[in-house]
């Protein structure tokens, strides 16, 4: 999810969650004004859309533990960047440091601070967005969903039966406190300080499964890229960027993001007419930009960076990068990059 437009993904996989359940569910599409054939993983809906399904569906279905049949159903491909990010870190600590460094990436209800302890670990919840804080329905279902995605992370450093040692809530025990015991396998606490869970800090030397330190530290590159530029950005050239990080290569027309938005071309371009820009120009800029805090920041050949910013010729992107920066990529990174160029100059023969 990204500020202002939300991914109809989630509206779809929560409302096949109440479906199975033999629970109606296409007027909460209509609603919105959508039905499952339109739905697919690359459409967007606006925050107010999304929040009016997402709440209908907390505060009307009756359903006991549908956050924890939801989260419980997690898998790769609904990872944000900042998931992806823990998902490739060569071991879970590392995992952790970086999710709950870009959380907000995912827009989440409620944030998680990390506390490591000589023998026990915490992942502290606190929820932090005013229409989760004023309704304990809404806390108990992120809670509950959030907690479920934890759980099934375990599969990731090879412990899928379970590594909680311990849950505390700060609400009250519901009807169906026997479902947390059946999902997490560890003691759960109600009315509690905090909102959290413990683990064995032994786990966090634990190495995860697709563990890859390269991929781990580009995630975390274009995760800290992504929450620079939307600050201070309006939501819809932030939202424009965001789409544009996803794929670079695949999103390289107007048409191409304005479908994802769910607008037409005529739509989006005057919108950003509006705003005083094109979609060329974002693209463009978007692209140099990242370009030069990969050169900065890696040691990746220029033509895979090319690649990595969306130009498949690394020709056009010389060209590119010349016309906008008035250097080349290589004197870029010699300028900005120190230790790379001395180790470059350490190589070379004499």
């Amino acid at each position: 999810m990204t500020p202002g437009q939300f991914r109809t993904a989630y509206i779809h996989k929560l409302l096949s969650v109440v479906q199975k359940q033999g629970i109606a569910v296409d007027e909460f599409y209509r609603s919105i004004g959508l039905t499952t054939a339109r739905i697919s993983d690359r459409m967007e809906t606006s925050r107010q859309d999304y929040e009016k399904i997402h709440f209908s569906v907390i505060d009307e279905v009756d359903l006991p533990g549908l956050g924890l049949i939801l989260g419980a159903g997690v898998n790769l491909s609904d990872l944000s960047l900042a998931g992806l990010a823990f998902m490739f870190s060569s071991d879970l600590e590392r995992g952790i440091k970086r999710w709950t460094q870009f959380q907000e990436l995912t827009d989440p209800p409620h944030r998680y601070q990390f506390y490591r302890g000589a023998e026990t670990s915490t992942l502290r919840a606190t929820i932090n967005l005013e229409p989760f804080q004023a309704n304990l329905r809404r806390t108990r279902f992120a809670i509950e969903e959030s907690l479920s995605e934890w759980f099934v992370a375990g599969e990731l450093f090879d412990r899928p039966e379970g590594w909680f040692s311990e849950i505390h809530l700060a609400y009250p025990k519901p009807d169906y406190s026997d479902l947390y015991q059946e999902q997490f396998h560890c003691p759960v606490k109600f009315d509690q300080p905090h909102t959290q869970f413990l683990f064995p800090s032994q786990y966090l030397q634990r190495p995860m499964r697709h563990g890859d330190e390269d991929i781990a530290q580009i995630l975390e590159f274009k995760c800290a890229a992504l929450i620079k530029a939307s600050r201070g950005q309006d939501e819809l050239v932030y939202t424009i960027r965001t789409i544009l990080m996803r794929d670079p290569e695949k999103y390289k027309h107007i048409g191409e993001v304005a479908g994802v938005l769910n607008v037409s071309e005529r739509t989006l371009r005057r919108r950003l007419t509006e705003l005083g820009t094109t979609f060329k120009e974002i693209a463009f800029n978007y692209r140099i930009t990242l370009a030069c805090e990969y050169l900065v920041a890696t040691d990746l050949p220029i033509s895979a960076v090319s690649i990595m910013v969306g130009y498949s010729d690394t020709a056009n992107f010389f060209r590119a990068f010349r016309q906008h920066i008035d250097m080349t990529p290589d004197q870029y990174r010699c300028a900005h990059a120190k230790s790379y160029c001395a180790l470059e100059d350490h190589e070379q023969p004499n």
